[in-house]
């Protein structure tokens, strides 16, 4: 009897799903922005945070911009935030503890603020709707901390009758890259 019963425990161990395991990462950055809308290369920073699990994964990803458009004298405003949800797909599928490489998209806010001084031309904190697409990869030093570094490109999506501005912005053709590197905190 004592038999059977291991050799049914062995056999629905088996048969039995594994337990799913998911990794929560967090990674707050510091990027740059450059190419297409962006004047020159210009600092951001900001977090991401989420899971990664076996095969796909989720984060939310926060980055401010405060200097993203030109310095022209009269310009006292002139930031870009972007607020983006993301599925982030491991490459190879499959679980990898010290060395991630991954490929992410999804959708989300592109926020602009562009002002010169009294006011007379404003896009003063403008929504558009955007989505990005990129890559990267996490190099863990131990089974908490890392670092990670990525590549992104933003792109405005959404067309509206109120997108016209005095800057002469499309802010449904509104893109540029962003490059960062990061602390990675797993947990």
């Amino acid at each position: 009897m004592r038999i059977a019963l291991i050799v049914l425990a062995g056999a629905l161990s088996l048969v039995s799903p594994a337990i799913a395991r998911a990794d929560w990462v967090v990674s707050p950055f510091v990027g740059g922005n450059a190419g297409g809308d962006a004047t020159g290369t210009n600092t951001a920073v900001g977090v991401s945070g989420g899971w990664t699990g076996r095969w796909i994964g989720g984060e939310a990803d926060l980055a401010w911009a405060p200097q993203f458009f030109e310095q022209n004298g009269f310009t006292i405003d002139r930031r870009v935030t972007t607020v983006m949800g993301n599925a982030v797909v491991p490459i190879p599928a499959g679980r990898r503890e010290m060395f991630q490489p991954y490929v992410s998209g999804g959708l989300g806010v592109i926020r602009l603020s562009l002002a010169e001084a009294g006011g007379i031309f404003a896009l003063t904190d403008r929504n558009t709707f955007g989505g990005n697409v990129g890559g990267g990869a996490s190099l863990f030093f131990n089974r908490s901390v890392g670092v990670r570094g990525d590549v992104r490109y933003f792109h405005g999506l959404s067309r509206d009758a109120s997108d016209a501005n005095d800057f002469g912005i499309d802010l449904s053709a509104f893109h540029f890259w962003r490059t960062s590197v990061g602390l990675a905190v797993r947990f």
